[in-house]
């Protein structure tokens, strides 16, 4: 199967019931079947938005179904793919929905203080960050990761904005280059975290 299509839907719910089960290998499985098509869907459908904020609502997505797998209900006729697909562009609204509000105000970054919030409020469901091994591992970053990662719970996907926070010196290609390293280097502790939760 190619990377960027959708698993078929015995295969999407056998992932899913392993995460119910509790499956080491679970998250990984969801993570390589899911997220690259659920991230071509959402740019598919908003031609023209920022990627990064596409990106951001499917990992979102998946991540709730991760860390939250029983809320998925086959026995109410819905397929896993339209399943993460509806959570998927609720959590892209939401996110549009912050960053024209916080064009509309006009506020400057250096004026904004990035708190996590306490329920994962551009995901509209509990905050997934309460899980002990991913709190612990968001407490264990560095200065840098903690800027990222506040920035990301804030629904911040501009590049500029990233670089201007973390105080980077780099222009052009190597100024995008190394906040998009910072960037994944964040996300893959988080899915980290997320994989050993479930060992």
């Amino acid at each position: 199967m190619n990377a960027n299509e959708w698993p078929t839907d015995a295969t999407a719910l056998a992932v899913v019931r392993n995460l119910v089960a509790g499956l080491a290998t679970a998250p990984n499985q969801a993570a390589l079947l899911f997220l690259r098509p659920l991230t071509d869907y959402l740019r598919c459908e908003n031609r023209g938005a920022p990627p990064d904020l596409c990106d951001d609502a499917a990992t979102c997505a998946l991540m709730e179904l991760i860390l939250s797998p029983a809320r998925y209900d086959h026995a109410r006729g819905l397929s896993v793919e339209r399943y993460l697909k509806m959570a998927a562009r609720r959590d892209f609204q939401n996110l549009l929905e912050q960053v024209r509000r916080r064009a509309a105000r006009a506020v400057s970054l250096d004026s904004v203080d990035f708190v996590p919030p306490a329920r994962n409020e551009k995901c509209d469901t509990e905050s997934p960050w309460a899980d002990p091994r991913l709190a612990a591992e968001i407490a264990a970053f560095d200065h840098d990761d903690r800027i990222v990662f506040d920035l990301m719970c804030a629904g911040v996907s501009d590049t500029e904005a990233c670089a201007v926070a973390l105080g980077l010196t780099e222009t052009g290609a190597a100024r995008v280059a190394v906040v998009k390293r910072r960037k994944d280097k964040v996300k893959a502790r988080l899915k980290r975290a997320v994989e050993m939760s479930h060992v």
